[in-house]
């Protein structure tokens, strides 16, 4: 999550990025990570990304230490501002402003919380779904799989790009083993919806596939949302 947030931001100059994760223990990560990589950049630099995020090389951050926040970033650290609630009319925040970490279950979701979706249908352009589908499946059930995708569809702009790396059934059935997550072997045995299915699953919630490419060890797929869902989630297609 740290890594693809704060690549995004840096290599593609995104508005902003917001990171969503269950266990703080990443979140602590991800925001630590992203003070290195604000540790790296060239302050008040016109230079396009790269040659301005990695400036300074890792040897002088080992030795001298993380920068410190800028003080709007501070300030918004201290009040736990909603990047999310800004207006697409306002001026975006400028790295490492416009990056912010929740730590939340974005399934469940808590009210009122940046990665809330009271005030922020629409919000977003992209959502990447990277190695968490499967245990969003694993924990929720085919409910929560549908509630997730459900919520990914009432999240994203119309024309907005979901991406998703689908995790075979076989990976499930790895993930549920003694040594891995036996805890979760009670719900895979719940399981109606397997991967095969999660093209009908996005049909239903407005999206139509855009890209795949196999370049990387699991297969990437890009879903684009055309239209809002259909009907209310479901436990099963």
């Amino acid at each position: 999550m740290a890594t693809y947030g704060n690549y995004k931001t840096l290599s593609f100059q995104a508005a902003s990025v917001l990171g969503i994760d269950a266990d703080p223990n990443l979140i602590d990560q991800a925001r630590s990570h992203l003070s290195f990589r604000y540790s790296r950049s060239q302050p008040n630099s016109d230079l396009s990304p790269p040659a301005a995020a990695d400036y300074f090389p890792i040897s002088s951050i080992l030795e001298h230490g993380h920068r410190p926040w800028p003080d709007d970033v501070q300030s918004a650290l201290d009040r736990d501002v909603d990047i999310c609630s800004v207006s697409r009319d306002e001026e975006p925040a400028t790295f490492p402003g416009n990056v912010h970490f929740q730590c939340e279950d974005w399934v469940e979701g808590v009210q009122g919380s940046p990665a809330s979706l009271a005030g922020n249908a629409g919000s977003a352009d992209v959502i990447l779904a990277l190695s968490v589908v499967k245990w969003v499946h694993l924990r929720h059930l085919d409910a929560g799989l549908n509630k997730f995708f459900l919520r990914c569809s009432q999240t994203l702009c119309t024309g907005g790009y979901l991406v998703l790396e689908i995790q075979p059934w076989s990976s499930y059935e790895k993930a549920v083993r003694p040594k891995k997550s036996p805890q979760l072997a009670a719900n895979f045995a719940l399981l109606q919806v397997k991967p095969d299915d999660f093209p009908a699953l996005l049909d239903r919630y407005g999206f139509v596939s855009a890209a795949v490419s196999d370049e990387l060890p699991r297969r990437i797929c890009v879903y684009k949302k055309v239209k809002g869902p259909r009907e209310p989630a479901s436990s099963s297609i």
